[in-house]
């Protein structure tokens, strides 16, 4: 019987799990952030973002509650020792196994955060559930993130983060029982890093890896000109400090991350999805990156919905829910399952 309830906070949760694998990396935050989210249970995240997303969080939790309790090592660092005492940074990198059906592809599921968070508490191992049900293996990546400003640009590191992990699983198929094809998944800053791993100049040719079959972009930033235009000051200096590592970034830096800018043919099938009253991140980025696709040819389903907010977090109608199910089934037809 799951230890797991919607009352259960997720200090406990991690108790649960156990912290040697899970500790901060349900929801992989600043210090003082982990601190208060130590005291949140399902309940809480349900009062916040609805019932709907409360029951989907506590399926995500009892799947890894099942996956421990049968003995798996769900858990496991990214980079190995001597990689993280070169670089102190990657020590925060980590990735989770869930399998699905042996021999089966795989999918890489990237939660967002604004690049300043990793939420797969919330966003993460809850598809996962969905994903693993529909018979794929999958593996949730915690990335590099940044909060302060540095002369480096913390993105890169994020973007690193994906194709060690990408690279670490094909060399390593056959002992994850897992076949040669994959998706990544994500959602709104994990969906600009998703976006980014089909672009000719951050892309998976650019690190001499296997493209993905499929890209799943949930309410993604594509295009960080339309957040200067129209975020807050407060929470676009804070933005762009983590992502570029400055707070007033040069024009070059944003339009090297603008995906619509760097976007061909090769670009892998594409599902996008987002909400038309999004108040995080701008519908037009959903617009721009559909016409893109359509010039460039590049398979794709496009599907918007007309209330839900960022992340599903307002009062939303019954279609929006179905999303996972609507994705899966583009990916089964990419994937001829």
């Amino acid at each position: 019987m799951s230890q797991i309830a919607m009352t259960t906070t997720l200090g406990e949760i991690e108790g649960i799990l156990g912290r040697d694998q899970f500790g901060g990396y349900l929801m992989e935050c600043r210090a003082s952030t982990q601190e208060r989210m130590q005291n949140t249970c399902l309940d809480d995240l349900a009062s916040f973002a609805g019932p709907i997303q409360g029951a989907r969080a506590l399926r995500g939790v009892r799947l890894l509650e099942r996956l421990v309790g049968e003995g798996r090592e769900v858990a496991r660092p990214l980079y190995s020792a001597d990689e993280v005492a070169s670089d102190p940074t990657k020590a925060v990198s980590r990735l989770f196994f869930m399998p699905g059906e042996a021999g089966a592809p795989f999918v890489v599921v990237v939660p967002g955060g604004s690049y300043q968070s990793v939420c797969s508490y919330q966003k993460g191992f809850p598809t996962a559930a969905d994903l693993v049900e529909a018979g794929y293996n999958v593996f949730l990546l915690t990335y590099r993130t940044r909060m302060e400003e540095q002369s480096a640009k913390p993105i890169s590191l994020a973007i690193e983060d994906l194709a060690h992990a990408v690279r670490h699983i094909l060399d390593n198929a056959a002992a994850y029982q897992v076949a040669p094809r994959y998706a990544v998944w994500g959602w709104s800053a994990g969906g600009h890093l998703t976006a980014e791993w089909g672009t000719d100049n951050w892309g998976a040719a650019n690190w001499d890896l296997q493209p993905a079959d499929m890209l799943m972009l949930g309410y993604p930033a594509i295009d960080f000109h339309t957040l200067l235009a129209s975020a807050e000051d407060a929470g676009k200096d804070k933005f762009f400090a983590s992502v570029l590592g400055t707070k007033e970034p040069d024009m070059a830096n944003v339009d090297e991350f603008a995906v619509e800018r760097h976007l061909g043919d090769a670009y892998p099938a594409t599902f996008i999805w987002q909400c038309k009253d999004d108040e995080v991140v701008p519908y037009e980025n959903f617009r721009l990156m559909d016409a893109a696709l359509e010039a460039a040819g590049v398979r794709h389903q496009s599907v918007s919905y007309s209330a839900g907010g960022h992340g599903l977090l307002h009062p939303h109608g019954a279609e929006a829910d179905g999303w996972t199910a609507t994705a899966i089934a583009f990916l089964n037809a990419v994937m001829g399952r």
